[in-house]
């Protein structure tokens, strides 16, 4: 038996098939991911996928970006994508298989704990640093909802969100605005840019990464180690995955002046990098979901 798993991000999408024992049986592929239409995408990949792959798919099982009403199968809201996309009901009529929708970093968090750095605990968090920021806490069971919201958590008077790829703009643009050192910085300039300049040695860029974006992400940290009490924090998401030093040193320095050192936990980066949402896509469709979607 297989699966056709997929994570829609903000930015791309990653689809493959993948047995019981996770193995990629067909892809992972990778695409943009469409503005508009998702419903549509999906079903044409999944369509291609059919006519490509070779073997008995038992089910489809999609993570995707923004609020999930995994009940239903229905993407709620997705601030790029859009609203009300009832990705569940327009699949399983066309293609006759059992299908499920999750939010991506709750689904990624599964990868992680079942398949990846979080295998040897039994409190785990996944942070993810993208387009957007999220992500989520197992325990027994997958939290969710609210108390999961990582990127609404107040990070020392700002949504931590803010720090995100598509947010981080605005937070530039207040640190830009009364700065007289020379830079390469622009106020447009995106996260990609920042985080580039910064390993090049642009001192405004760098102190920017280091003491702005580095301080928020430690005081959202906080916030997770106060409510959840994990044993291991595991970081993930385009930003942190391709500025892995960037992120987490500053990240140290700031959290070990807010938090006894004594208590800090495990903080590492995702094992399964840019798959970890196929994985636990995965994890969805073959484990017991009356205890993981609680």
């Amino acid at each position: 038996m297989c699966y056709i798993v997929f994570d829609i991000g903000g930015t791309k999408t990653r689809y493959a098939v993948m047995d019981r024992d996770a193995d990629f049986l067909y892809g992972p592929f990778e695409e943009p991911t469409p503005k508009k239409g998702l419903c549509d995408f999906v079903s044409e990949k999944v369509k291609k996928i059919l006519g490509e792959f070779v073997g008995d798919v038992e089910g489809i099982s999609i993570a995707c970006c923004g609020i999930v009403d995994s009940r239903n199968g229905v993407v709620k809201h997705s601030r790029v994508l859009g609203d009300n996309m009832e990705l569940r009901p327009v699949i399983e009529e066309k293609f006759g298989l059992r299908t499920i929708v999750e939010n991506d970093s709750s689904t990624a968090l599964l990868g992680e704990k079942f398949y990846g750095k979080g295998r040897e605990f039994e409190k785990v968090a996944y942070v993810s640093m993208g387009t957007g920021l999220g992500g989520g806490f197992y325990s027994g069971r997958l939290f969710k909802g609210i108390e999961t919201e990582f990127g609404s958590f107040d990070a020392g008077g700002k949504e931590w969100k803010v720090v995100s790829g598509s947010k981080i703009n605005k937070l530039l643009m207040d640190f830009l605005s009364g700065e007289k050192r020379e830079t390469k910085l622009k106020k447009e300039s995106n996260a990609e840019e920042i985080f580039s300049l910064a390993s090049n040695g642009d001192i405004v860029a760098k102190d920017f990464v280091e003491n702005v974006v580095g301080k928020y992400n430690a005081a959202g940290l906080l916030v997770i180690i106060k409510r959840f009490n994990p044993e291991i924090i595991i970081l993930g998401g385009s930003i942190a995955l391709e500025n892995p030093r960037m992120i987490l040193e500053p990240l140290k320095k700031h959290l070990k002046e807010m938090v006894d050192q004594k208590n800090i936990l495990v903080i590492d980066f995702s094992a399964l990098g840019k798959d970890a949402g196929l994985y636990g896509a995965l994890v969805l469709a073959s484990k017991n979901l009356n205890l993981l979607t609680m």
